[in-house]
């Protein structure tokens, strides 16, 4: 049998002075690579999902990105919060990585919203 261990890609960063990171426990590293990864002129939120408030976890970053840790069960998804993020109207980009059906309403409230394709980066990273 064999096996193979794969970690946050390193080939791509998104390149807007505002960005918002959406996901889960399945995107941590991910979010985690691209937070010590951005300018420290980079402004925005990175809003992660967890199971358990015991998984919250200082991330490195230089950057202004404020990180919002929910707790999965509170009443609160990334969804609800998408829907009420306060999104500039130019200079911006927004990812989000989760389960394939959460991931595929994001990227039609972010069309809604007018977000352009190359304003955003989805991914579906498990199916429920």
């Amino acid at each position: 049998m064999d096996a193979a261990i794969m970690g946050p890609g390193g080939e791509w960063l998104p390149d807007a002075r505002w960005i918002a990171l959406f996901g889960d426990e399945t995107a941590l590293p991910a979010i985690a690579r691209i937070l010590e990864s951005l300018p420290e002129e980079t402004s925005g939120v990175a809003t992660i999902l967890i199971s358990d408030a015991g998984d919250v976890q200082h991330l490195n970053t230089t950057s202004s990105v404020a990180v919002r840790w929910l707790v999965r069960g509170d009443g609160i998804s990334l969804l609800d919060e998408l829907k009420k993020l306060r999104i500039p109207d130019v200079d911006r980009f927004v990812w989000i990585a989760s389960e394939r059906s959460e991931v595929n309403e994001a990227r039609n409230i972010l069309v809604a919203r007018g977000i352009q394709r190359a304003e955003m980066r989805v991914a579906s990273y498990w199916s429920r």
